[in-house]
């Protein structure tokens, strides 16, 4: 199956979290069953295989969710542009990749001492979780 795509728009130093929602029909009656996943894996990279790897985590909550989160102190690290990807490992041992896209970033103002590389030149302020963005998605299986 090909993934999904989501373009991800992202502003660096900021938070993120993202809630997909999998369904077998596109009417959303049916979920897909995600209790066979045991391991969620998100990263953004410079490019595929790229070497700047930004991890992103990720959490099932049965029966159709995926959580993802991306932490202020991952994404201050994010690389200008790249590309991202969601992976599902399944107690099988089969990976299915259901969302992937291409990461556009704009450079944030407050930390604009920090290179991709992690270094800094002022101190950031902490992220307040209730001002981190979020975004809830329902994706169907295309099969």
């Amino acid at each position: 199956m090909t993934p999904g795509t989501l373009p991800l728009k992202l502003y660096r130093g900021d938070t993120y979290r993202w809630r997909f929602q999998f369904w077998s029909d596109t009417a959303k009656t049916q979920p897909i069953d995600m209790s066979r996943v045991i391991e969620v894996r998100a990263e953004i990279r410079d490019q595929p295989s790229g070497t700047t790897i930004v991890p992103m985590t990720g959490s099932v909550t049965l029966p159709n969710i995926i959580d993802m989160t991306l932490a202020h102190s991952d994404s201050r690290r994010l690389p200008d542009a790249g590309v991202w990807d969601l992976q599902l490992t399944y107690n099988d041992g089969s990976v299915a990749t259901p969302v992937a896209g291409p990461v556009a970033v704009t450079a944030d103002v407050t930390d604009s001492g920090v290179s991709a590389s992690g270094s800094s030149t002022a101190t950031a302020p902490a992220s307040r979780s209730d001002m981190a963005r979020s975004a809830t998605l329902s994706l169907v299986n295309r099969r």
